[in-house]
C-alpha cells in the first residue's frame, strides 16, 4: 500500500511518507519531508479548521494520518505553534534515552468499530502531548520517561474517558479503550489504575524477571541501614534468585542507571552508590534479554533515577536505627549448651539524611534533579585491643559516607536531548579491619580506609527521521582507595611487630595507603528503527565500546617490613623491645619479611555490536531476534599477559497472545549469554595484588641486646642488617633467604585463548493479566560452563614447580532448573498483595563452588574427590517464597499504611562432608600442593537450615501546608522475633572406611537471623 496508509503508527507525522509515494492526504506537498512540512506550514496552518472543544485537536483529520500536537501543562498551543512543531515533533522525544517505557493502545466505539482519528491527550509531568488514533483506532507513544502519566480521551456524545497510566522501564503498557454512549448526565469513566505495579515484565516480550518502583518499595517494611539500602534489599525479592546475588544460578550481574553501564569488572557487581530517594524504578530482567544487553550471566539490573519535571519537588528524610533497639527473645539453644553469651549491643543511635530537590530550570527544556545522603553522626562502634599479654587499650571504630547526585536534562529543540548525570559517594570507615594479627595499641589499628566511586554520563538522542532514532552515550564509573593518611598510623618508618604465639601486633599495623584505582569507560551508538511489514517493527541496532583499567600495588605493611618474633620474656611487664624474644636462626619463630610494592596497570576491552527485532506479527504472535557479537581483549603490564576472545550470543523469544487480548500468553526463548572475564579471576597472574616479598633469618646476639639499637634494629628504628641475613656470615639486605618476585619468579599465566564464560538457557512461560491482577509460571533451564579456573601442570616451570595456567575450565559444569511462580492483585480498594515462589535446582561440579581446587593437581587426583558432581554450594536452595500485602487508606486529612513482607528459605546446600587429606607424595614432587580438601558426596550432604522472616511497617503522612507533607514510618523486623537454630562450624567426626582415616567437616551452616529490631523514617515531602 502506497501513501501514508502504509506509514501508519503514532511515530509517523502526516509530513513523514516514503520517498516518491502519492500525498493524497496533502495533494501538491513536496516527497521531501522537510519541505513537506514546511509545505504544510504554509498552504494548511493559515487554515481556520475547528478545534476540539477539550482536547484542542482538529475535529475532523484525515482518517489515514496520525496528527501529534505538543503543549504545554498550562496552556494549548496555537495552530502555528502546532504546525511549527510538527517540523521536527514526534513522541519519541518524550524520553530518548535507554531506560524508557512506551504507552500503546486502541479505541473502539460502542459498536466495536475503530475510532479512526480520535484525539488523545497524554498528560506527563513534563508537559502535555495530544495526538490521534490511526485507520485501526490505534496509538502508540514511544519513549516515555518512567512515571505516572494520564490518558484523556474525549469524544462528541460519548462519556469522558480517563485513567492513570505507571509508565514502566523497558515496558509496554497497552490500553483497550472502548467508548460508551453519554448517559443523561454526562459521567467521565476513570479507569483503575493502581500505582502500584504488578511486577511483570512486558507481555509484548519473552523476558522473566520482577519491576517494581520505589514508590512500591517505600511502603513495604524494607529500611535504609548504613550497611545494605533499599535496592541492595530489593534484588533478593526478585524469583530466581537465592539468599545472595545470584539468580538462576549465577553471579555475574549487569547493572544500568538511566542506561548507563556502572558494572565494576573486577568483581561483576555495581561500582556505584546511589541516593535511595532519587531512585525512581527498578527491573531485574533475568531471562530473554534483549540483544542489545551483554556481559552477564546473572541477570541485567535496569535502575532508573527520578528525572526533574515542570513542577518543584523534592523530600527530607531522616532514618533512625540503634542496635539497642533489637529484643534478644530466646538464646537458641545450642548457644546455651556451648555457654556463649548473647548480650545486648552499645545504645548508639546512627541518623541516615537523605535530601532531593527536582525540578525545572527552564520550564518545558531544562530539568534538573539533586540528591545527598549522609549518616549524622557516623556509625561509631567501641572496642578494646588484643590484651593476650598485655592489657588492651579502648578504642573507636567509626563508619561514615555521602552520597552525591546531580542530573540535567536539556530538551535542546524538537529533536536533539542531551541529558548529564554525576554520582559520587565517599565511604570513610577507621579501625574497623583486622588483618594478620591482633591490634595491641592505635598505632597497630587498620586506620582509615577511604573508599572513592562514583560516574559521570553525557547522553545525546536525536530524532533522524520520524521512523529513526540515535542514542549516543559516554559515560566513566570508577573506584578509589588508599592514598595519603589511610592506613595503619605507626608510620611508614615503623617495622611492624608480630608476636608467634598470640598473633599479636606491636608498634605499627598491617594496612598500606598503597593507591588503588578502576575506571568502566563505555561508549555506546544506537539506533531506533520503527518499521511496517509483515507487522510491526521494533528494530534495534548499535555499537557498544567498554574499556576497564585497573591500577594498583600491593603492600601489607605500612613500612614495608614485618618482624616476627618469639614471644617475651618471663615477667615482662610492658612491650618494650628489650622484652621481646628473638629465636637465632630459627626461621619458625623468628624472621624478617621486607616487601616492596610493584604497580601494575590491566587494560581490558570490549567491542561489541548488536541487532535486536522486537516484531509484532499480529494481535496473537510477537517475536524477540536478536544476535550479539562480543569481542574481549586484556593486556597487563609489567607482567604482559595478553588475552583475546569473542563470542556470538542468539537472542530468540516466541510470544502467542491466545486470545488477542494480552490476557492469556505463552512464552518460549532460547538465548545465549557471554559473560564478561572478570579482571578478579586474573589476579593470581597480577602483580598488582603481589608485592616482592623477601624474608630473612635472625642471626642476632640475642639475650639483653635482642630488641636494642644494637640488634635488630639501629638506635634510629630502621632495620639492622648486620642481624638480618641468609646465615650467619652472610647478612644484608642483599641476601634473603627467598625471594618471591611476582615478575623474575613468577609461575602464574593467562591462556591467551580464554574464552568467555556461557551460558545458554531455554524458558516456557505462562502469563495471565486482567486489571489490577497478574498472575505468571515459568519454567527455567540452564547450562553454564567455560568457568574461567586455575589449571595446573606439575613440573611445569622446572622439576619440582608447577606451573599455573588461568584458562577456562574443560571439565567445569553447572545446571540450572527452576519453577518461577508470581502473583499480584491490586484489584481490591485499599489494598495489594502478592509474592513469588521458587523452586529450583543448581547442580555442577565447576570449582568456583568446591574451594578453587578442581584442577589444581592435574589427573593425580580424581575429580570426584576434588569438585564432585551434585549441589552447587550457595546457589542450591531449593524453595524460597516471598509475599507482601499493604493496606493503604486515609485517616483525616492524611493517610496511613499497613504492610507485611514475609519469606521463607528453605534448607541450603552448602556442601557435603570433606576433610583434609595428604597429597600422594609423588604429586608434591611435582610442585602441587602438600594437602587438598576431600569430598565425600557418597556420605550425603551438608545443609545450612531453613528459616523464615516476618517484618512490617507502619505508615502515617499529613498534609502540612501547599504540596509539603510530612509522613513518619516506623519498620519492625523479625516481628515474631525467630532465631532459628544456629549451629557451629565444627571438625570432629573421625572417618574410617575404605579411605584413610582423617577429621571430616560435618558441620552444619550458621544462618546469622537478627533479632527483632526497629529503625524509623521521619521525613517531610512536597
Amino acid at each position: 500500500m502506497a501513501g501514508p496508509e502504509a506509514f501508519r503508527g503514532p511515530h509517523h507525522l502526516p509530513c513523514a511518507g516514503p520517498p516518491g509515494a502519492p500525498d493524497r492526504a496533502f495533494p501538491g506537498a513536496p516527497a521531501n519531508w522537510r519541505g513537506r512540512c514546511a509545505w504544510i506550514f504554509k498552504n494548511r496552518c493559515a487554515t481556520s479548521l475547528p478545534r476540539h472543544p477539550k482536547l484542542g485537536g482538529n475535529s475532523t483529520p484525515h482518517p489515514s494520518s496520525l496528527e501529534v500536537t505538543m503543549h504545554s501543562s498550562s496552556s494549548l498551543l496555537t495552530r502555528g505553534r502546532l504546525c511549527a512543531l510538527l517540523i521536527g515533533a514526534s513522541p519519541l522525544l518524550i524520553g530518548q534515552t535507554s531506560a524508557v517505557g512506551h504507552v500503546t493502545g486502541t479505541v473502539a466505539r460502542p459498536d466495536g468499530s475503530p475510532a479512526v482519528g480520535q484525539a488523545i491527550l497524554v498528560e506527563t509531568p513534563r508537559g502535555a502531548r495530544e495526538l490521534r488514533t490511526d485507520e485501526k483506532g490505534q496509538f502508540r507513544l514511544p519513549n516515555l520517561v518512567p512515571g505516572k502519566v494520564v490518558v484523556k480521551v474525549h469524544a462528541a456524545g460519548m462519556m469522558d474517558f480517563r485513567s492513570e497510566v505507571l509508565v514502566m522501564v523497558n515496558q509496554t503498557t497497552a490500553l483497550a479503550i472502548r467508548l460508551k454512549p453519554q448517559a443523561s448526565t454526562t459521567v467521565e469513566v476513570v479507569a483503575i489504575n493502581s500505582s502500584v505495579p504488578l511486577n511483570t515484565t512486558d507481555l509484548d516480550q519473552s523476558k522473566t524477571g520482577f519491576t517494581t518502583t520505589m514508590e512500591q518499595i517505600d511502603n513495604l517494611p524494607i529500611p535504609l541501614t548504613t550497611t545494605t539500602d533499599r535496592l541492595s534489599q530489593t534484588l533478593l525479592l526478585v524469583p530466581g534468585t537465592n539468599t545472595g546475588y545470584a539468580y538462576h544460578g549465577a553471579s555475574n550481574l549487569a547493572y544500568n542507571v538511566d542506561g548507563v553501564d556502572t558494572t565494576d569488572s573486577n568483581y561483576g557487581q555495581a561500582i556505584t552508590q546511589l541516593n535511595n530517594d532519587l531512585l525512581d524504578q527498578v527491573q531485574v530482567m533475568t531471562g530473554g534479554v534483549s540483544a542489545k544487553y551483554g556481559r552477564f550471566d546473572g541477570a541485567l539490573v535496569a535502575v532508573t533515577t527520578r528525572s526533574g519535571s515542570n513542577a518543584f519537588e523534592g523530600s527530607m528524610r531522616m532514618v533512625l536505627s540503634n542496635p539497642k533497639w533489637q529484643g534478644l527473645g530466646k538464646t537458641p539453644e545450642l548457644y546455651k549448651a556451648l555457654g556463649i553469651s548473647m548480650t545486648r549491643s552499645a545504645d548508639a543511635t546512627t541518623t541516615i539524611q537523605s535530601y532531593t530537590f527536582l525540578g525545572p530550570i527552564l520550564k518545558d527544556r531544562l530539568f534538573f534533579s539533586l540528591g545527598y545522603q549522609t549518616y549524622s553522626p557516623e556509625q561509631k562502634t567501641y572496642g578494646k585491643t588484643g590484651g593476650f599479654v598485655f592489657s588492651g587499650l579502648p578504642y573507636v571504630a567509626s563508619l561514615s559516607e555521602e552520597r552525591k547526585d546531580a542530573k540535567l536534562d536539556w530538551i535542546v529543540d524538537t529533536a536533539n536531548r542531551i541529558s548529564f548525570q554525576w554520582n559520587a559517594s565517599e565511604t570513610r570507615s577507621e579501625n574497623r579491619f583486622n588483618n594478620l594479627g591482633n591490634p595491641s595499641t592505635l598505632e597497630t589499628l587498620s586506620g582509615l580506609k577511604r573508599e572513592k566511586r562514583g560516574y559521570y554520563s553525557v547522553g545525546w538522542t536525536s530524532q533522524l527521521t520520524s521512523s529513526l532514532l540515535l542514542d549516543l552515550k559516554y559515560n566513566d564509573a570508577y573506584y578509589k582507595s588508599g592514598g595519603p593518611g589511610t592506613g595503619s598510623t605507626g608510620g611508614a618508618l615503623v617495622p611492624t611487630w608480630k608476636d608467634m604465639t598470640t598473633s599479636t601486633l606491636f608498634d605499627n599495623g598491617t594496612f598500606s595507603s598503597e593507591p588503588e584505582e578502576r575506571h568502566q569507560k563505555v561508549f555506546s551508538l544506537g539506533v531506533t528503527w520503527f518499521a511496517h511489514g509483515m507487522g510491526e517493527h521494533q528494530v534495534e541496532a548499535g555499537v557498544q565500546g567498554y574499556e576497564y583499567t585497573l591500577e594498583s600495588a600491593a603492600l601489607d605493611f605500612p613500612s614495608g617490613y614485618l618482624i616476627s618474633f618469639n614471644g617475651f620474656v618471663p615477667g615482662a611487664s610492658t612491650p618494650a623491645l628489650a622484652n621481646r624474644v628473638m629465636a637465632v636462626q630459627n626461621a619458625a619463630l623468628t624472621s624478617l619479611v621486607w616487601q616492596v610494592p610493584v604497580h601494575g596497570k590491566s587494560n581490558t576491552k570490549n567491542k561489541a555490536v548488536y541487532l535486536n527485532d522486537t516484531w509484532t506479527l499480529d494481535k496473537h504472535l510477537s517475536f524477540n531476534l536478536g544476535l550479539r557479537y562480543d569481542g574481549f581483549t586484556s593486556d597487563t603490564t609489567p607482567e604482559n599477559n595478553h588475552y583475546s576472545a569473542s563470542a556470538l550470543a542468539p537472542r530468540l523469544a516466541v510470544n502467542v497472545d491466545l486470545a488477542g487480548d494480552k490476557r492469556h500468553v505463552v512464552s518460549f526463548t532460547a538465548a545465549e549469554y557471554a559473560s564478561q572475564i572478570l579482571q578478579s579471576n586474573l589476579a593470581g597472574a597480577s602483580v598488582t595484588k603481589t608485592p616482592i616479598t623477601r624474608t630473612y633469618l635472625y642471626v642476632g646476639t640475642g639475650g639483653a641486646n635482642q630488641g636494642l639499637g644494637t640488634d635488630a634494629l639501629t638506635s634510629t628504628g630502621a632495620i639492622n642488617w648486620a642481624a638480618w641475613g641468609k646465615s650467619a656470615g652472610v647478612t644484608g639486605q642483599a641476601n634473603p633467604v627467598t625471594t618471591q618476585d611476582p615478575i623474575q619468579n613468577r609461575t602464574t599465566f593467562v591462556d591467551p585463548n580464554l574464552k568467555a564464560p556461557r551460558t545458554r538457557e531455554l524458558t516456557l512461560g505462562y502469563r495471565h493479566e486482567i486489571p489490577q491482577q497478574a498472575f505468571s509460571a515459568t519454567l527455567v533451564r540452564r547450562w553454564m560452563d567455560r568457568f574461567v579456573d586455575d589449571i595446573w601442570y606439575g613440573d611445569g616451570i622446572a622439576p619440582g614447580r608447577a606451573k599455573i595456567i588461568i584458562s577456562n575450565d574443560p571439565d567445569g559444569k553447572r545446571d540450572y532448573y527452576g519453577l518461577e511462580l508470581t502473583y499480584r492483585n491490586n484489584a481490591i480498594e485499599h489494598v495489594s498483595f502478592g509474592g513469588n515462589l521458587t523452586w529450583s535446582r543448581s547442580l555442577g561440579n565447576d570449582s568456583a563452588v568446591t574451594g578453587g581446587q578442581a584442577n589444581n593437581f592435574g589427573n593425580g587426583i580424581s575429580r570426584d574427590r576434588l569438585a564432585p558432581q551434585g549441589p552447587t554450594a550457595s546457589f542450591d536452595r531449593p524453595f524460597i517464597l516471598h509475599a507482601d500485602a499493604t493496606y493503604q487508606n486515609t485517616l483525616g486529612q492524611g493517610r496511613y499504611n499497613f504492610s507485611l513482607l514475609g519469606s521463607y528459605f528453605s534448607r541450603q546446600i552448602s556442601s557435603c562432608p570433606w576433610g583434609t587429606a595428604n597429597t600422594p607424595a609423588n604429586l608434591v614432587a611435582q610442585g602441587y600442593a602438600a594437602t587438598y580438601r576431600k569430598f565425600f558426596p557418597e556420605l550425603g550432604v551438608l545443609h545450612q537450615p531453613e528459616y523464615f522472616t516476618l517484618d512490617l511497617q507502619i505508615g502515617y503522612e499529613h498534609p502540612i501546608a501547599g504540596k509539603a507533607k510530612a509522613f513518619g514510618k516506623v519498620n519492625i523486623l523479625n516481628i515474631l522475633n525467630y532465631m532459628p537454630t544456629t549451629s557451629i562450624q565444627y571438625y570432629g567426626t573421625a572417618y574410617a572406611g575404605p579411605y584413610v582415616p582423617f577429621t571430616l567437616y560435618d558441620g552444619k551452616g550458621v544462618v546469622n537471623q537478627p533479632a527483632r529490631s526497629f529503625s524509623f523514617d521521619l521525613g517531610i515531602r512536597f
